[in-house]
């Protein structure tokens, strides 16, 4: 079997720049971002860390911490 790593809301704003929450609301609901849909599991939000990946890379952002 296959596995998924899944990462949590906050994980994804620390890779996405410290982005706030109403902004990842925001880019969820922006059709031209196609932004991943996440995972949700007791309520709570969980992202499959390969298409978080991917969204960034199209994006042309840089991992948090990355070097440069």
């Amino acid at each position: 079997m296959l596995t998924q790593e899944l990462i949590t809301a906050s994980r994804v704003r620390e890779l996405c720049g410290g982005i706030c929450d109403m902004t990842l609301w925001r880019w969820r609901r922006d059709p031209d971002l196609q932004f991943p849909e996440p995972v949700i599991i007791r309520r709570r939000n969980f992202y499959r860390a390969s298409e978080i990946a991917g969204f960034i890379e199209r994006q042309g952002m840089r991992l948090s911490g990355e070097a440069a």
